[in-house]
């Protein structure tokens, strides 16, 4: 974690999930929206827990902008050469990481999860990819699946 002039940064290893879509489950009056991949409450606890590191003593009110970079690991069946950036093209099992936005979603839920800001309308800017931990000529890239995060004032 750091901070500087109303910026923060923070490194989140584990697997990024995406948020998913919501389903209905239950009947007969006890309806109750849940997200459909059981992965991503874990993700956006850890996330929100790394969030904490900002030490940030009320919830921000103020117009902010975000940068995210999440690591995805690469398929063995996946070379280098071939495809540097996590992407498909067809919905198969050779990796990927998710979709992008959806990654996003994760991490800004999870900052009204810790408190950061009073609501993710504030991120009035986003920047995100998803990189290998090979991936040539990123900034942000670690060097094993997470999200290196980046919050600033605008």
């Amino acid at each position: 974690m750091s901070e500087g002039a109303g910026a923060w940064a923070v490194k989140v290893y584990g697997s990024p999930a995406p948020k998913g879509s919501m389903k209905c489950v239950g009947g007969r009056g006890r309806h109750q929206l849940v997200n459909n991949n059981p992965a991503t409450t874990p993700w956006q606890d850890r996330v929100a827990k790394a969030c904490e590191l900002f030490e940030i003593s009320e919830p921000l009110t103020v117009p902010l902008g975000l940068q995210l970079t999440f690591t995805v690991d690469r398929p063995k069946s996946v070379k280098p050469a071939s495809r540097p950036w996590p992407h498909k093209t067809a919905r198969t099992s050779d990796g990927g990481g998710g979709d992008v936005d959806k990654l996003a979603r994760t991490v800004l839920d999870a900052l009204e999860q810790a408190r950061v800001v009073v609501n993710d309308a504030q991120i009035c800017s986003i920047a995100a990819s998803k990189v290998y931990p090979d991936t040539p000529d990123v900034a942000d890239v670690l060097h094993r699946p997470g999200v290196f995060i980046r919050l600033y004032r605008l």
